[in-house]
């Protein structure tokens, strides 16, 4: 089953979420379903949306992904960032000071700070953990958040020099 009600990504409606007094106003720009499928369509591995609406007030969902080096670490946190920066572009009447393009962890240049193993990306309802396989298993975010009901999502497996094995 689908983590969230089905929305066309053409949609460049934003809500503002503050329904109750105690959660963050903050823009809700996407639904878990489409950080998924970006995720997924940049070949993430193990993509998992978990609500989290009910646990905290910063956030609605928190969507999790495996990377298989830094560089593709970078790249699925781009490709989150590269949509954002899309949809705001679309309605920057809603472009709000509470949730800025950022992504945590990225390396702000090539001097080799930022963080290998983890990136994040708030987008408002929404907040992107991409991880090494080391630091999710590490880490193990599902453990703290997740009900058990989630989905892991993945890709088709493209055919490459390391993944063709012989029997």
């Amino acid at each position: 089953s689908s983590p969230s009600s089905s929305s066309s990504s053409q949609e460049a409606d934003v809500k503002h979420v503050s329904d109750a007094t105690d959660r963050m106003d903050y823009p809700d720009l996407f639904t878990p379903d489409e950080i998924v499928e970006i995720l997924v369509k940049a070949r993430g591995k193990d993509v998992m949306a978990i609500r989290i609406r009910d646990k905290c007030s910063w956030a609605d969902w928190l969507i999790l992904c495996t990377g298989k080096s830094p560089r593709h670490i970078s790249d699925l946190s781009h490709a989150v960032m590269f949509e954002y920066k899309k949809r705001v572009a679309k309605n920057p009447t809603t472009f709000t000071s509470k949730v800025k393009p950022y992504i945590e962890g990225a390396k702000a240049d090539m001097s080799g700070g930022g963080d290998e193993e983890w990136n994040a990306v708030d987008c408002g309802s929404c907040v992107v953990h991409v991880l090494s396989d080391r630091a999710r298993r590490y880490y193990d975010i599902e453990d703290l958040w997740a009900s058990g009901d989630e989905v892991l999502h993945n890709g088709d497996e493209l055919l490459t020099i390391d993944t063709i094995k012989i029997d």
